[in-house]
């Protein structure tokens, strides 16, 4: 699927989100997933993904942003123990080092990785995916 069909489709995908969580007249469309509000993990998932699907098009400044939004969503509904709050902490930390923010991308990654660790032991696959992460920072941090 072409990137900008599948945009349109998680767009449309955020609109019957917000419809759903309001439970009222389904007629009606909003146009943004802000009128729904931010308390949702739908809203955060579907965020996430559109920032991945950016990422992918090399788009790092929505990117960015659409990972932001779902990194604080995630942050109001959870603790910071969260394996959803790992997960945008690495999405950003990875875009924001395609971005050239260095500055931002270590404490990002550490706390993905500490997250990761806690909740899924040292020996998880995705503990290793975190690690990766991290070493490529600073392998090319020099």
């Amino acid at each position: 699927m072409e990137t900008s069909a599948l945009e349109r489709q998680l767009r449309g995908d955020l609109d019957w989100i917000t419809m759903r969580a309001l439970e009222k007249d389904r007629t009606r469309r909003y146009g943004s997933p802000a009128v729904l509000g931010a308390e949702h993990l739908e809203v955060a998932d579907a965020l996430n993904a559109l920032g991945a699907l950016r990422f992918n098009a090399a788009d790092y400044e929505n990117a960015e942003a659409f990972t932001r939004e779902s990194l604080a969503i995630r942050r109001r509904l959870f603790t910071d123990e969260n394996l959803d709050i790992a997960q945008s902490l690495g999405n950003l930390a990875t875009t924001l080092d395609m971005k050239g923010a260095r500055d931002e991308v270590e404490p990002l990654y550490r706390e993905s990785l500490a997250i990761s660790r806690k909740l899924r032991g040292n020996d998880h696959p995705e503990v290793a995916g975190s690690l990766e992460g991290l070493a490529y920072f600073f392998m090319y941090e020099g």
